[in-house]
């Protein structure tokens, strides 16, 4: 915001001076109308533009908006607009409750928005990189059958849902973490300060050094020499990783590669399976119909894969297929989630069976979250064992070779 000097005059023609934060000149302006002032004057106040400036440089180091400060949020609008209070007054209430300043500043600035005659759904989407698109058409859509409270509300489960999972990942890939991180401080302990100090000792006896011991030597030649190129080498390979990642060909390659990793691509599958099915229940529910609900579900599917399939789908729902048959020919869906999809479009009772399916994959996502730390344990052991056989290879077998030529 920037913080602009005024002059105008009342219908009466007094003139009146002040000064109010806005984000253009233009913006004064209809302030100043709209309270019956015509405007004279607007400038900007001496040093407010670079204040602005640097308020702007410093807001890419604070926190970003999270899912639970978007629940918050969800939570007390839901109960002031049940309650009866009005949207506007709602947002005032809401700000005194908000931790972040990103959101909070978002939430200023979407009330003025209302202010200027734009909806609450048209106000939420100037802002995307805080309000995902989910939410925003959500709302829409309650906002056109004139029952935001409860939107609030299923948008507060969906959200609740989602802590949950990232929690329960969270704590289950915790311990793994913690080993990985453990062995990676030993290994560079032993590469820096134990393998030198043998390699001195080696070097003394005239002995052909084995091969785990000439790579981690290797190794340590390597950095202690070229860590400089090291670091410029992996700082492109990341650059370069990000710039494919951004194209729609490396995107989509990328999504695939990730849903086939062992026991986090299913993980994941089920994740993004329980989310899309949750959230097209909920849109259909809300009432909108299913081209513009399977529109809206691709997009906060977080995957290129999955979105390309739903994409496909509302395609043909267009074209007059029935949904089943193409949730059946996607390969994706399990045979289950096909068969309660097919029965709701003939019961006309879709909606409710799309939730009992988002229930049995979270269900399953839940089964495999709790037991993702026994899943990974294999994995885990096997590397575990590698590297330590490395290193003990390394460090050991040039000893018994100067035992051995010793015995001689």
């Amino acid at each position: 915001m920037t913080k602009f000097l005024y002059k105008a005059r009342d219908r009466y023609g007094v003139e009146r001076r002040g000064s109010m934060e806005a984000p253009t000149t233009r913006d004064v302006t209809s302030i100043l109308e709209e309270k019956r002032l015509v405007p004279v004057s607007v400038e900007i106040e001496e040093g407010s533009r670079e204040n602005a400036a640097i308020e702007k440089f410093m807001e890419r180091f604070e926190r970003r908006v999270n899912n639970e400060d978007l629940l918050i949020l969800c939570q007390q609008l839901s109960s002031l607009l049940s309650a009866g209070i009005t949207i506007i007054s709602s947002l005032v209430a809401v700000q005194e409750v908000i931790k972040s300043k990103r959101l909070k500043r978002a939430m200023i600035a979407v009330k003025e928005d209302i202010d200027k005659g734009s909806s609450f759904s048209e106000a939420l989407a100037n802002y995307p990189d805080i309000f995902p698109d989910f939410m925003v058409n959500m709302i829409r859509a309650g906002e056109r059958a004139g029952i935001i409270s409860e939107i609030m509300v299923k948008i507060a489960s969906m959200l609740q849902k989602e802590i949950d999972t990232q929690r329960q990942i969270k704590a289950a890939t915790r311990y793994p973490l913690m080993v990985l991180f453990a062995l990676a401080v030993g290994f560079v302990v032993v590469i820096t300060f134990v393998i030198p100090k043998f390699a001195v000792i080696y070097a003394s006896f005239k002995v052909d050094l084995p091969l785990p011991t000439r790579i981690l030597i290797g190794i340590n030649y390597s950095i202690s020499r070229f860590w400089l190129l090291a670091i410029i080498v992996c700082a492109a390979l990341y650059y370069a990783f990000r710039k494919s990642i951004e194209s729609p060909q490396g995107k989509m390659q990328f999504d695939r590669f990730t849903l086939s990793i062992p026991v986090f691509g299913p993980l994941m599958t089920k994740i993004i399976l329980a989310r899309f099915t949750r959230m097209f229940a909920s849109m259909l529910a809300a009432g909108i119909i299913v081209v513009d609900a399977l529109n809206i579900s691709s997009k906060i599917s977080g995957n290129d894969v999955f979105r390309k399939v739903i994409q496909d789908m509302r395609d043909a729902v267009i074209e007059g297929e029935t949904l089943s048959d193409n949730m059946k020919s996607a390969n994706i869906f399990p045979s289950v989630a096909v068969q309660m999809v097919a029965t709701g479009e003939k019961t006309g009772n879709l909606s409710q069976l799309l939730g009992d399916v988002a229930d049995y994959f979270e269900r399953e996502t839940g089964y495999m979250t709790a037991n993702l730390t026994a899943l990974i344990e294999p994995m885990l052991v096997f590397f575990l064992g590698m590297m330590v056989l490395m290193l003990a290879l390394g460090v050991y077998l040039p000893i018994w070779s100067i035992m051995n030529l010793y015995k001689q």
